[in-house]
């Protein structure tokens, strides 16, 4: 067979994202192939991730807790301030 019907071939499946047939290969979905054999290599790994996200997420989430209190301190003191000058201005 030539290269060119070779690419034929590519094409068509390309064209109908990778879910196409013909008389002699029959139907391929080779977007579904590729999906199952990603998300079975990935697996694992994923699963490392959602075991560990709590214990890398959990010291962030208390430093960000204790910006966000310390911010809305300063805020808190610096409105005071502010409503006493305007109190005086009155």
């Amino acid at each position: 067979m030539s290269i060119l019907f070779h690419l034929a071939q590519y094409n068509a499946w390309c064209l109908n994202n990778g879910n196409h047939q013909t008389p002699k290969r029959g139907h391929e979905d080779w977007n579904r192939q590729i999906i199952w054999k990603m998300r079975s290599d990935l697996a694992f790994q994923w699963g490392l991730v959602e075991d560990e996200v709590t214990d890398v997420f959990s010291p962030l989430l208390v430093g960000v807790r204790t910006a966000l209190l310390d911010l809305k301190q300063v805020v808190l003191r610096e409105s005071s301030s502010i409503n006493k000058f305007a109190a005086r201005l009155i």
